[in-house]
Formats: structure tokens, C-alpha cells, sequence
């Protein structure tokens, strides 16, 4: 297990990892980020406040940065891949 922190950067305001968490490697650290990022962009659009052009700054436990993620970054890859739908049409006659 590897102790990685995440550094979110909001232009020139920093909010550190104090606690950081503990990742199988350094991929499962960068899913984190981008769950996280999505999370935070979904409630600054709930408060009707801009997206804005926030970063994670992933930190080792030797404090070197090791990645980078631009949080709109995390919108443009799919979660997941769900089976599509079956829709059907119904124009309300019968």
C-alpha cells in the first residue's frame, strides 16, 4: 500500500491533504481523484456556483508530486459502461 495526498488547488487558494489515504498504487489513487472531482463539481452546479478550473495535486508520503488532475479532466472520461436502454415509442393512441 502506498500514503498518497490530494491537494486541491483553486487558483491561487490551496487546501491541503492533512490525513491523505492509502492506495494500491498510484491508478487507484488517480480513480479516487477523479470520483472526488466529479463529486465537488456536481455540488459547486447544485449551488449554482461555476466549475471553475480547480487541480488535485497528488503528493507521496515524501510530499513529491507524482500526479496532476485537472478536474473537468474527470468529466471527459466514462464512468462506466452500462448496457444501453430499450426505449419505445408511444404516441398516446392506442
Amino acid at each position: 500500500m502506498f500514503k498518497f495526498f490530494m491537494h486541491q488547488h483553486n487558483g491561487d487558494v490551496v487546501i491541503p491533504d492533512l490525513e491523505g489515504g492509502l492506495y494500491v498504487d498510484l491508478n487507484e489513487a488517480l480513480e479516487d481523484a477523479k470520483q472526488a472531482a466529479r463529486e465537488i463539481m456536481s455540488a459547486r452546479v447544485r449551488a449554482g456556483k461555476p466549475l471553475g478550473d480547480s487541480t488535485f495535486e497528488i503528493t507521496d508520503d515524501a510530499g513529491l508530486t507524482v500526479s496532476t488532475l485537472m478536474f473537468q479532466s474527470a468529466l471527459a472520461e466514462p464512468q462506466r459502461r452500462i448496457a444501453p436502454r430499450r426505449y419505445s415509442w408511444w404516441d398516446g393512441e392506442e
